[in-house]
């Protein structure tokens, strides 16, 4: 998510590239990501997506008993 908020790739081809993650498991991670709104996959040229970072931060409250 760093990599994507800092340096704003225009396609998975491009994030691929920044990462050095395969495209299809890039493909799969952000999809899942989407899903839970931390990211969103904006529509490109020809078919492509370009990722966009929602959340920048998340905060956690934990109960470790009862």
């Amino acid at each position: 998510m760093r990599i994507i908020d800092e340096q704003h790739p225009a396609s998975l081809a491009e994030l691929e590239v920044m990462s050095g993650r395969k495209a299809s498991n890039l493909s799969r991670t952000l999809k899942t990501m989407s899903q839970y709104g931390l990211v969103r996959l904006v529509p490109g040229k020809r078919g492509s997506v370009a990722p966009e970072v929602l959340v920048r931060g998340v905060q956690m409250d934990l109960s470790i008993v009862g």
